[in-house]
């Protein structure tokens, strides 16, 4: 009777309830804690990631090498020198000197800086994308650790129960209380908990490297993980949502890929004229002893190229820029829509794992433990109730993980700035 309340004592002690105090909020929290204890926070895995992330620097230094760009399309070109030298003999040669000066017409300066100033601007929505996609990353990680490292928590828990379940079952065997099957019961149950432990395990330690690998690390080098799993952050309404999904880095980047087109059709257009080149030079004449000035100016007749293919090709980029903008809008509404949907049920779950299935879970573990205590029941009911309390902890595990990846989701689709 002794080895089974230090059992069900154990039990209690390794599966708490939570509180109805402690679902999620109302309202939204931030995700970032302060340091405790030396365990890794959301706050300096976010920090790593941002400053050591291998794919974030080589978007930060593609998006710096746009500023170059942009200096490169306000340069004018660059005059010409050609000198000609007219028969050998010294007595009666003519060497001539020519400087041209292009002179670009219909806008072509204007309208190489206004595109290469859009594709820096798209450069530079793309960094916010893949940061904003690096940070909803980060947390879905960060989360993923502190979910696994509940798991193996409870996996630990069911084995040590298991075992003292093992070693009550010999003791009431060796009495006589109970026949031997309920001895190979117990062994069964013991090994499908430390299998059930070695899963936990593994899963825990793939977490840690993934969230490792995030500021560039390939193996971990904190401890264990400071993520708060008894609030939830809560998203905003359908409105709040909306309009952010509208000032995301994804979707701004799609209208600047139509003002890109536009300002490339500019380009195209601006190239229908031809540069005037303005020539200004010296002749010498060496048999007179003369030197004679030379003005001149040349320019390209458009007979038969006004650049009429690149003007259309250019036209047409900005149709598909417009419609790939309304697909995106098109897709981003739908994935939002579809990640609320899920995150909320997922949210309804956890609310009701911790209202009704964890307290009934808890109730029937010690209506079983009750009923074996006074020989009503045998030790395989006291172990089913105990296996379907941990496999409730472990769905309500499953549940917050669920609700952390869509809100993660709804990151990815709507930016942090909401």
């Amino acid at each position: 009777m002794r080895t089974s309340l230090v059992l069900v004592a154990v039990l209690a002690a390794c599966f708490t309830i939570p509180a109805a105090s402690q679902t999620p909020a109302a309202s939204g929290v931030a995700y970032f804690s302060e340091q405790s204890n030396g365990r890794l926070t959301l706050d300096e895995a976010w920090s790593m990631a941002a400053a050591r992330n291998p794919g974030l620097i080589a978007a930060s230094a593609d998006t710096m090498s746009t500023d170059g760009l942009v200096t490169q399309a306000g340069l004018r070109p660059n005059p010409e020198l050609e000198v000609t030298v007219e028969d050998t003999r010294s007595n009666t040669r003519i060497t001539t000197a020519v400087v041209s000066f292009p002179l670009e017409l219909g806008g072509k300066r204007d309208a190489r800086v206004r595109a290469a100033t859009v594709d820096r601007d798209v450069a530079r929505q793309g960094l916010a994308n893949a940061r904003n996609e690096l940070r909803a990353s980060v947390v879905l990680a960060f989360f993923q650790v502190g979910i696994a490292e509940q798991r193996l928590s409870a996996a630990d828990a069911m084995v040590e129960v298991a075992e003292r379940g093992l070693d009550a079952a010999d003791k009431r065997v060796a009495v006589g209380k109970v026949p031997p099957l309920e001895r190979s019961r117990a062994q069964v149950a013991v090994a499908n908990a430390r299998i059930a432990q070695r899963e936990a395990k593994l899963t825990l330690r793939q977490a840690r490297v993934a969230l490792a690998a995030l500021w560039g690390d390939a193996q971990p080098s904190f401890g264990t993980v400071d993520a708060s799993l008894d609030v939830l952050p809560m998203r905003q309404g359908p409105d709040v949502l909306q309009r952010a999904l509208i000032d995301s880095p994804k979707v701004v980047a799609g209208r600047l890929d139509i003002e890109r087109s536009q300002a490339s059709l500019g380009v195209a257009r601006s190239k229908r004229y031809g540069d005037v080149r303005l020539n200004v030079g010296m002749a010498r004449e060496n048999e007179p002893g003369r030197n004679i000035a030379q003005v001149g100016v040349s320019f390209p007749l458009p007979l038969n190229d006004t650049n009429q293919g690149n003007i259309y090709a250019a036209a047409m980029q900005v149709q598909r820029a417009e419609a790939a903008y309304r697909d995106l809008m098109l897709r981003s509404e739908v994935e939002l829509d579809q990640a609320v949907a899920a995150y909320d049920v997922a949210l309804e779950s956890v609310r009701e794992f911790e209202s009704d299935v964890l307290p009934a879970a808890d109730f029937a573990t010690n209506a079983t433990r009750k009923a074996f205590e006074a020989g009503k029941v045998g030790f395989t009911e006291v172990l089913d109730a105990q296996r379907t309390f941990f496999e409730a902890r472990t769905e309500h595990l499953d549940a917050l993980l669920r609700a952390y990846q869509r809100y993660a989701d709804i990151d990815r689709l709507t930016g942090p700035a909401r």
